[in-house]
């Protein structure tokens, strides 16, 4: 908006805030914290962490792939395709989503 770009705005999402994972988040790190990082359950209990941070990261809508043959037009109207990829034999390989 400074530079004199306009913004329009397609989806959003709103959240309730609440402390849900404390309990979880609390006993994996104390596992981490009394162990030497050398370790598994030190990298285990790092690894679970950041996993659980990390999937609230992730997009919700998904991509999917199919191979099809040249013949399955029906598939081809019914879905969003993003990417076609020829597989030289007569089948594609698509990405889409629902």
């Amino acid at each position: 908006m400074k530079f004199g770009y306009k913004f329009k705005i397609l989806r959003g999402y709103t959240f309730d805030s609440e402390f849900i994972f404390t309990d979880y988040v609390d006993k994996i790190y104390s596992y981490k914290t009394s162990v030497n990082p050398r370790d598994p359950i030190y990298i285990i209990s790092k690894l679970l962490l950041n996993s659980l941070y990390g999937r609230f990261g992730m997009s919700p809508e998904t991509n999917n792939h199919i191979i099809i043959s040249n013949d399955n037009e029906q598939f081809i109207i019914e879905n969003k395709i993003l990417n076609v990829l020829d597989l030289k034999n007569g089948n594609y390989l698509l990405t889409y989503m629902k």
